[in-house]
């Protein structure tokens, strides 16, 4: 009744997503205004529209199982559609059978993230497999009491939502039931999907209520009506329940109201309803049944009491409240000591099913017993619950029974045997536990609680140690992560426990290669190789080689890195562990990368997406390898396809630090395309993300160096790469010095260049510490691409002094053709023709030019391409197919180099190429006149000729209009 326009919604929504637009739609509104009676309606006509229609409930009560509404969803569409486990790839399958209790071949999976990742995907294939033949509408009452991971589970899927014929229906209260910080974010994700709406549904007008009132409660409501209009506030619920008392019954607050319905209740009826409050919706008649303490007969008899008075609902075979508002006041109700003994009877009745025997009820007996004081048996069964629990990956809800164990350890009269686990152990676990879901400050106050406890053996201290590194890692410490995987190193005795050590020297062989610390992370690692192999620990073996590989190709041993790197592959694949399968194919084409062949790059980089995709978004799995092809596309020139993949990548990333890389990826492509606010964007974002990563440092710098240099800003490109260097100093990987190197020259050439008067001294000594840099990495690169950076280095300083050598500029320009970087060519070229012009080979420097600007446009290079453009002006070149009209100028300022208002006027003829005949006839000055007048300029702005005088005024935004 009333609600027309809601359902019209809904329903729009319903019909869209059979013609194949997927979308979500969020019902708000307060407890019993009507948001279940809504729903139902949408399902009946979904249903008789031949739909697929599954729906979950979340819980309020505390032992909730994780992805509970998840599990009721997947559950519901198996009854529809029983071939669903067919219709869908066995790795989908095999991620989301074990919510449905089916077990399946358990993969090795030593990053629980991963199997997070896969069980989210699974799910998505799940419901686009459901969906293929018919519509299917989800729904999922009460969000607001979701368990933490079926909110995550949700929130992806409907983010994942493309062609599918779906449609995820979501009820809600709009606040006071949860911590606005557990639901928030989640919401707010789902309301910025285009294709997400919104339902608000508002209390009933007047009218509504009359008719519902009327239909319901029969003929003695309406002499009440407007007492039940004025008490209800328009919602139903409110209303029926005034309507259906007797006045006298009736108090002054609705909580009087609600708790009149429970009066004149038998005492066991009401024992039933508190054991409800504490058990939850009941869908196992026989553990009520045996909680109750009573016989079939009498169990019946309560239950049916409970039914008529319109107290409970019963649901298939599932007995439960009729209305949330109704438990809730039943709760308050309460008193402890019928709490407790409702929990003690519940816990008594599930330690004598099946349920004792089942690791997804571990969670729900844990709460019970330490309810009712027994903290022994509850101790063993959080534990229990807390594993099962990250065994499906629901990492949040497994740290809350981590946190019930460490409270509860204190209390029992025997914790190590009710565990099987020391202290430090289940701190470890719990720390470990609240790493995966992201919770790093927990997690370090956890393991550094285990750090702090006195009397502890040197190995389990150690174990300490090495798990207290990975949670620094993941919290960006790389520092301290490394110093805490020496000190794990150091503390194991020397004899035995090989394969804790190998584990370990092979968790510090990896900080020490992503940090550029590559000899000592190869020794490190071949180390942990020859533990591992003594001791049979096949994955810390496999995991150290790669990182040795690795370690090589920064080196400069590319050769041996990949021919290492391809032998482990099919050890990868044999042991079936994703993060060794991503980890080998990202070094690969990352060794690749650094050698310019970029080709196999491609074909290794394909290889490696196909053999992630079956593990789930390849964008969550493997970033690293998804960041290695992007790069090689901008490499290539290949600048639309890169932006393609990388935004593509974005939109598909789980974690904000994964598009890191992307970004910084994307940010060079605006830079180099003139993009300055999409480029500014980008950095922000990365800087953002990133962490105390040497390697982002050395990104960041060189696309900001660019950028500013673009901006005709070398000053600030000097800065940025000045601040880089030290961290990359420290680096034994050369390349990333080198490349800031090259760009720190660049820099000081374009000041060198804009220096009014031009003062060609000897080269100043930062830039020659700079190119003596930049020689000592590229020596100890010995890379292909490391000495053409470097001849690039060289030619910098030479522009420095003023010695522009325009046949060295040719001969980089082809050497970066041979190594299939257009973009640097361009650059060499452009180069070139100014050497060429300075030397008055106007021929030679209109072929570099005009090849130079092909190139950049061809690339979208704006402002490689303007650059060129205005020189072939100022110059007075015809480029084939390029326009020399002077680019638009941006702010002025004025800056009179002792130029008087003449030499301003011819000035500005000189920046459009005019001849002195030119500027005669335009000033009617004699061409001799305008000669003396150029010959002054060139010596006021110490420009050697009148071409390079014309450059210095459009760098330096001269203005070149005349002033009083």
């Amino acid at each position: 009744m009333g609600r027309d326009r809601e359902l019209n919604v809904l329903t729009s929504a319903l019909e869209a997503a059979a013609a194949g637009r997927p979308g979500t739609a969020i019902v708000t509104g307060e407890a019993g205004i009507g948001k279940t009676r809504l729903v139902e309606e949408l399902i009946d006509r979904a249903e008789a529209a031949g739909s697929v229609v599954a729906s979950g409930a979340c819980s309020p009560v505390s032992t909730r199982l994780p992805y509970g509404p998840v599990v009721d969803l997947v559950s519901g569409l198996l009854r529809q559609v029983p071939d669903l486990p067919e219709l869908v790839p066995e790795e989908a399958w095999s991620a989301v059978a074990p919510l449905t209790g089916v077990r399946v071949h358990a993969r090795h999976l030593p990053d629980p993230r991963l199997g997070s990742t896969r069980l989210f995907i699974g799910f998505v294939e799940l419901l686009a497999a459901a969906s293929a033949r018919r519509p299917a509408l989800l729904v999922v009452e009460d969000i607001h009491w979701a368990d933490p991971a079926s909110i995550d589970l949700l929130a992806f899927a409907a983010h994942r939502f493309r062609h599918e014929q779906v449609v995820l229906v979501l009820t809600n209260r709009p606040a006071g039931v949860r911590p606005a910080a557990s639901l928030r974010p989640a919401l707010g994700e789902l309301r910025r999907i285009p294709t997400t709406v919104e339902v608000s549904v508002e209390p009933l007008p007047p009218s509504s209520i009359r008719e519902l009132v009327e239909e319901r409660a029969g003929a003695s409501a309406p002499a009440r009506f407007d007492e039940i209009v004025r008490r209800s506030g328009g919602i139903p619920f409110f209303a029926l329940h005034l309507a259906t008392h007797h006045p006298g019954q009736v108090s002054p607050h609705l909580r009087d109201v609600l708790l009149s319905s429970l009066e004149d209740l038998p005492r066991e009826a009401k024992e039933l309803l508190v054991l409800l409050t504490v058990i939850g919706d009941a869908n196992e008649a026989e553990v009520l049944l045996a909680a109750s303490a009573a016989s079939p007969e009498e169990f019946n008899e309560r239950a049916r009491a409970l039914t008529d008075r319109g107290l409970t609902v019963v649901n298939g075979e599932s007995i439960g409240f009729r209305h949330a508002l109704l438990r809730e006041v039943v709760v308050a109700d309460t008193l402890p000591s019928e709490r407790r003994l409702a929990h003690a009877r519940a816990a008594g009745a599930l330690l004598r099913s099946a349920a004792a025997h089942q690791p997804h009820r571990a969670a729900q007996l844990a709460h019970h017993l330490m309810e009712c004081g027994r903290h022994d048996e509850a101790l063993h069964y959080a534990l229990r619950g807390a594993r099962h629990t990250c065994g499906v990956w629901a990492f949040t809800d497994a740290s809350e029974l981590y946190a019930a164990a460490l409270r509860l350890w204190p209390l029992a009269e025997d914790a190590e045997t009710a565990t099987g686990l020391t202290y430090p152990q289940l701190l470890r676990e719990a720390a470990m536990t609240s790493r995966w879901h992201g919770g790093l400050d927990e997690a370090l106050r956890l393991i550094r609680e285990a750090l702090a406890l006195a009397d502890v053996p040197p190995e389990v201290r150690a174990e300490s140690e090495h798990t207290y590194g990975q949670i620094l890692w993941a919290a960006g410490d790389m520092g301290t992560s490394l110093a805490a995987h020496r000190r794990a190193e150091a503390l194991l005795p020397t004899a035995g426990h090989a394969k804790l050590r190998s584990a370990v020297l092979a968790a510090l062989a990896h900080g020490l290669m992503v940090t550029g610390k590559s000899k000592e992370a190869e020794r490190t690692a071949r180390a942990a190789i020859d533990l591992a192999a003594a001791s049979g620990a096949d994955r810390e073996r496999i995991h150290a080689s790669i990182t040795a590989a690795a370690a090589r190709a920064q080196l400069g041993d590319v050769g041996t890195a990949v021919l290492a790197l391809r032998e482990c592959l099919p050890l990868t694949h044999q042991l079936d562990d994703i993060e060794l399968v991503v980890r080998c194919y990202g070094n690969l084409t990352f060794a690749l990368g650094i050698a310019c062949r970029y080709e196999e790059l491609a074909s290794a980089a394909a290889d490696g997406l196909r053999a992630c995709r079956r593990y789930g978004p390849v964008v969550s799995l493997a970033s690293t390898l998804m960041n290695n092809q992007v790069q090689a596309l901008v490499t290539l020139g290949r600048w639309d396809e890169a932006v393609q993949v990388a935004s593509a990548a974005l939109d598909e990333a789980t974690a904000g630090s994964v598009g890191l890389h992307l970004r910084i990826a994307l940010a060079d492509v605006a830079v180099a395309r003139g993009n300055a606010e999409e480029a500014d964007r980008l950095l922000a974002q990365a800087n953002e993300l990133g962490a105390d990563d040497p390697y982002l440092t050395s990104a960041l710098s060189v696309v900001r160096a660019e950028r500013a240099l673009w901006d005709r800003q070398p000053h600030v490109a000097a800065s940025a790469v000045a601040a880089a260097l030290p961290s990359l100093r420290a680096q034994d990987d050369g390349m990333p010095l080198l490349e800031a190197c090259w760009l720190g020259l660049r820099a000081a050439a374009d000041v060198a260049e804009s220096q009014i008067p031009r003062r060609p001294a000897s080269r100043p000594s930062a830039a020659a510490e700079l190119l003596d840099l930049a020689h000592r990495a590229a020596v100890r690169t010995a890379l292909p691409v490391a000495s053409v950076i470097l001849s690039q280095s060289r030619l910098e300083a030479h522009r420095i002094s003023g010695a522009d050598l325009a046949a060295e500029w040719a001969a980089a320009a082809a050497a970066n053709a041979e190594l299939r970087r257009p973009y640097f060519r361009a650059y060499c070229l452009f180069r070139q023709g100014a050497a060429e012009l300075r030397r008055q080979a106007r021929a030679a420097a209109r072929t570099a030019l005009g090849e130079g600007l092909q190139l950049a446009d061809t690339l979208g290079a704006g402002p490689l391409a303007t650059e060129i453009r205005t020189l072939a002006s100022v110059a007075d070149l015809r480029l084939d197919g390029a326009t020399t009209a002077h680019p638009a100028a941006g702010p002025t300022k004025k800056a009179p180099y002792g130029l008087t208002v003449r030499e301003c006027e011819i000035l500005e003829l000189l920046t459009t190429g005019a001849t002195n005949r030119q500027i005669g006839r335009s000033l009617f000055i004699s061409e001799r006149t305008a000669s003396v007048h150029v010959s002054n300029i060139l010596a006021k702005l110490g420009a050697a000729n009148r071409t390079e005088a014309a450059r210095i005024a459009l760098r330096m935004n001269i203005d070149t209009s005349p002033w009083p």
